[in-house]
């Protein structure tokens, strides 16, 4: 019976998907603590039991020094990395409480954290892997020394210097781009008083684009601000940006830094803070 149980949460582990990682996280949980709690059981003294523990970490280690390399496997620490260290921990200490109710209630936390991660928690780490940020949007780093047209004008950073500069990247083909522009249109409507706020959208042609789609598409929208063309859709936009999803928006503060990363109907937060500064 055990070994079904280990069999079946495994395959949850490895199936929960991207949208089901919180039961991915809980059933992480509840293996490594099962699995942690009987391994030391039967182990036949403290040094036994170490090296159970270490053994059964091992995995956790191994994908920890993926994440420390910089390879890009963080996205799946949830039930990789997380699942496995909480369940570990919660056996350690299933070990060390002596009432039944209170062991009772260490495999009720799995439960609670995948609620967590249900009803809130799932939003962070969604936008963490979309856009390498958590769910505020909000970081602080170096821009990209961007080379933007206007018409036949490149604008580069140092044309934005100075104002608090908000770009929303897209292409014609992303069908999600186009469905927040609504989103895109509240924001310039509610932040088209402050003359210390410009507004630019990037569009990033595709070969197949004819010229001046992107701003018929913007135009059929009713989405009334200045359309600045980006590098190619693709490679060529990770290479010169660093973006690998559209849509993507970035704010820069006056000193050029980017101050936001993310999703655009999340700027607010991010604006009221810079018009304070």
């Amino acid at each position: 019976m055990p070994n079904i149980v280990f069999v079946l949460l495994f395959f949850i582990i490895v199936s929960g998907g991207y949208y089901g990682f919180h039961i991915s996280v809980v059933s992480g949980i509840l293996l490594f603590m099962i699995i942690t709690i009987l391994f030391r059981k039967k182990a036949a003294d403290k040094t036994d039991k170490f090296i159970k523990t270490v053994l059964i970490a091992l995995p956790v280690i191994v994908f920890a020094g993926f994440c420390l390399t910089g390879q890009r496997v963080f996205s799946y620490s949830p039930p990789f990395l997380f699942a496995p260290s909480v369940g570990i921990l919660l056996a350690l200490l299933f070990e060390k409480i002596t009432k039944k109710a209170f062991k009772a209630i260490l495999f009720l936390i799995p439960i609670l954290i995948g609620l967590w991660l249900y009803f809130q928690g799932g939003k962070f780490w969604q936008h963490y892997i979309i856009y390498e940020t958590f769910s505020s949007g909000e970081t602080f780093k170096k821009a990209p020394m961007f080379a933007l047209k206007q018409d036949s004008v490149i604008l580069t950073n140092t044309d934005f210097k100075g104002k608090i500069v908000v770009l929303y990247f897209w292409d014609t083909s992303c069908t999600y781009c186009i469905q927040k522009f609504p989103a895109l249109k509240a924001k310039t409507d509610k932040w088209s008083k402050s003359t210390d706020i410009l507004f630019y959208s990037v569009n990033c042609p595709l070969e197949r684009d004819t010229i001046g789609q992107a701003e018929a598409v913007l135009k059929a929208r009713k989405i009334d601000m200045v359309n600045l063309t980006g590098p190619e859709a693709g490679e060529k936009t990770y290479d010169a940006t660093g973006i690998r999803v559209f849509p993507t928006t970035i704010i820069l503060d006056p000193s050029g830094n980017i101050v936001f990363w993310g999703d655009i109907e999340r700027i607010d937060k991010t604006l009221e803070k810079q018009l304070k500064k």
